[in-house]
């Protein structure tokens, strides 16, 4: 019985743990001026696929995982240089960030841009007329003049 407890005592706090590096990690990515470009063209390229009805809701998170590493490698750079990303911020607790800003990106948290639109129906060109022009001889074209050939004769003694 006791060893129970100690698993559930240990579960709980591996969660708490959990929950506070992922706090940090979501601090650090969300004030860091350096990712925000990443970030920003992250939530365009979203935005565009979603217009063309092309978003994969299963490839959201892989595309926001670029960004979740690039910025636990750059706090494990700045503040835990001699850890390792892996021990720091699991990759169990980075996708779940992942998936939870794409949870925020359906949820309309940075904009309501997130609706696919419908294209507009393509007008047909009217068909041309067929021509009442009589066809017109082409002129012959000029050929090129013979080059000499680069052979020197060879040079009189």
């Amino acid at each position: 019985m006791d060893e129970k407890k100690f698993v559930k005592a240990m579960i709980e706090a591996r969660a708490a743990i959990d929950e506070a590096a992922k706090e940090k990690l979501e601090l650090h990515l969300e004030n860091t001026g350096s990712l925000y470009n990443q970030k920003k063209s992250i939530i365009e390229n979203v935005k565009r696929k979603m217009r063309a009805e092309k978003y994969g809701a299963s490839l959201a998170p892989k595309l926001w995982m670029y960004w979740v590493d690039a910025g636990a490698k750059d706090y494990i750079k700045e503040y835990e240089p001699s850890a390792k990303i892996q021990h720091v911020f699991p990759k169990s607790l980075r996708m779940e960030l992942a998936k939870d800003y794409e949870e925020q990106i359906l949820a309309g948290e940075y904009g309501d841009d997130f609706k696919p639109k419908k294209a507009p129906a393509k007008k047909k060109a009217p068909a041309k007329k067929a021509s009442t022009k009589t066809p017109t001889k082409k002129t012959p074209t000029r050929k090129a003049a013979k080059r000499p050939s680069r052979k020197t004769p060879a040079a009189k003694r």
